[in-house]
């Protein structure tokens, strides 16, 4: 990863209620980690996890996420069915 590479913040809307929340999206050289204000994983300290990861790993895009703060392992989503090499072509 470019070591200038750096975090962004934002906000995000809930547009049910115009509730804001904080998100920091953070690079690394296989992916980018997501931490969302109030939300964390079962390793970090509070303030600190990042609920999602998004990563390249052994060929193919993944998401990981950790649904659970009390259970260690995430939840991986493989995305291989979400190229666009495999969109189904009309007839």
């Amino acid at each position: 990863m470019d070591k200038h590479s750096k975090a962004i913040e934002l906000v995000i809307l809930d547009q049910e209620t115009d509730q804001e929340i904080k998100v920091k999206i953070s690079p690394y050289a296989d992916g980018i980690g997501i931490n969302v204000e109030g939300y964390g994983d079962y390793s970090s300290q509070d303030g600190h996890g990042e609920c999602l990861y998004v990563e390249h790993y052994a060929g193919e895009l993944r998401v990981r996420v950790y649904r659970n703060i009390n259970i260690e392992e995430p939840l991986v989503i493989s995305m291989k069915e979400a190229r666009e090499i495999n969109r189904k072509q009309d007839e």
